[in-house]
């Protein structure tokens, strides 16, 4: 026998001795199977009985059980529906019943009686919820109804419809579920959190639809729907279109149509300055509910004269109202290459090629250093050739100088290296270096620059000039 009223025991007590107890989820248990389920109405039964060893002045011992989760089924503390207090009389057993919330996992259950504890878990299993989940795009299936509106447009102004239903055998106590829907883009129409537009909460009564709208953004592609009922997910895709913008994209070397003007002005040239200017104008009746848009210009090379992004001066953004024109000028590099100009509004592209002409040069400045021949000696000289296009522009990349020298006496060994050199970007200078033998009296050197040609194979024009330097008295 335990003694429990302060008699001394040479045996050590454990709760074993005190008290035994078994789930109905437990292996080999004798109550009656239970299918514990995270559903909040899944129920399973506790049996704690008091050991015959027991014994106590009073008829009968408190216990105590507390669950990690759910609540008693009946019992329970009003305060704290996890907690179970009980009495168990001498050998005599209680079997509270529990309930299951809806979350799956670890139910722990801790039992009590005379201040011994033990611990027992139980697994609650996840259940899938066969909600539905449809766009106005999806195909219909027999007895379905078409989902109105269903404008998938990229204007920012189509809506289109989305039908999500929960089972009327949820498994839950409640009587509607919390359905959350997000949209990769755009809006929903009513309801969308003020924060999120794109994130919808709503609750669906069981065995009932919801027909939220969303609002598309002016970007064409897909789309992405998340709907989440009860901890599951489903997803679905809808396809944005592009919405034809009539808007118009018009180059300075464009051929003129009936009414058009001149646009001016129209110099492409690759000299690093030359101006050209674009004109892009958009329709009255645009697809949107703004007076204006946005429009974006690309360039592939050069840089916009004003109004470009500082981060990226070959990118110009800015609103255009509704029938107006804008005619913003680019300026060139020293590429001769064509450059590419993209416009964009409301998501579709326009794009138009210009040919960039090599830059003629306007005149060649020849220097040397020293400026005078050694007698007695041969002379090393540094010559350099600085090289300008018109209005001090810079000259086209691959722009050749050529350089030639002529000695007096005849016959005085001369040597350039080297003879040729091509100028590309930032600089604007060929170096050379030219030996003059002992003897010579006087040396006249020669520097030819020459653009490249157009790409029908036209020369472009050159210049050169020219220096005679003569020996020390």
């Amino acid at each position: 026998m335990l003694a429990l009223a302060g008699c001394p025991d040479p045996d050590p007590i454990v709760a074993a001795n005190v008290f035994t107890w078994q789930l109905c989820s437990d292996a080999g248990s004798t109550l009656t199977p239970c299918d514990l389920r995270a559903n909040g109405q899944s129920t399973g039964t506790v049996e704690i009985c008091l050991s015959d060893d027991v014994v106590s002045p009073t008829s009968s011992i408190p216990f105590e059980l507390r669950l990690s989760s759910g609540n008693w089924v009946a019992g329970g503390d009003a305060t704290n529906p996890v907690l179970f207090k009980g009495d168990l009389a001498r050998a005599g057993c209680s079997r509270p019943a529990f309930r299951t919330t809806n979350t799956p996992g670890l139910l722990r259950i801790d039992a009590t009686v005379l201040g011994f504890h033990d611990s027992k878990y139980a697994t609650i299993a996840e259940v899938p919820v066969d909600f539905g989940l449809r766009l106005c795009s999806d195909p219909l299936s027999d007895g379905q109804k078409q989902l109105s509106p269903c404008d998938l447009r990229a204007d920012g102004l189509s809506t289109a419809m989305v039908e999500i239903c929960v089972p009327e055998d949820l498994p839950t106590d409640k009587r509607s579920a919390s359905a959350e829907l997000r949209l990769s883009s755009g809006s929903w129409v009513t309801g969308g959190d003020p924060a999120t537009p794109s994130l919808l909460k709503v609750d669906v009564p069981r065995g009932e639809c919801l027909y939220p709208a969303f609002k598309t953004t002016t970007t064409p592609g897909f789309i992405r729907i998340d709907a989440t009922v009860l901890g599951f997910s489903k997803t679905k895709y809808a396809t944005i279109s592009e919405v034809p913008v009539d808007f118009s994209l018009r180059l300075c070397s464009d051929p003129l149509s009936d009414g058009q003007e001149q646009l001016s002005p129209c110099d492409f040239v690759a000299d690093n300055q030359s101006t050209a200017l674009v004109e892009i104008c958009v329709p009255k009746d645009l697809p949107i509910d703004k007076a204006s848009t946005s429009v974006e210009l690309r360039l592939s090379a050069g840089s916009w004269v004003t109004g470009g992004d500082p981060a990226t001066p070959s990118l110009l953004k800015a609103e255009l109202p509704r029938g107006d024109c804008l005619w913003p000028a680019f300026r060139t590099t020293t590429s001769a290459a064509p450059v590419r100009i993209d416009a964009t509004v409301l998501g579709r592209t326009i794009s138009k090629y210009a040919g960039i002409s090599p830059a003629p040069v306007d005149y060649v400045a020849l220097t040397s250093s020293p400026v005078k021949l050694t007698p007695d000696k041969s002379t090393e000289l540094q010559l350099a050739a600085e090289v300008r296009s018109k209005v001090n522009g810079k000259p086209t990349d691959g722009t050749l100088v050529t350089f030639s020298a002529t000695v007096e006496p005849a016959g005085t060994e001369i040597l350039l290296m080297p003879s040729k050199v091509y100028i590309s970007n930032p600089t604007t200078s060929a170096p050379t270096k030219l030996f003059v033998g002992m003897g010579a009296t006087s040396v006249t050197i020669i520097a030819k620059a020459t653009p490249p040609p157009e790409v029908d194979g036209t020369e472009v024009a050159g210049a050169e000039d020219s220096l005679t330097l003569n020996a020390s008295p």
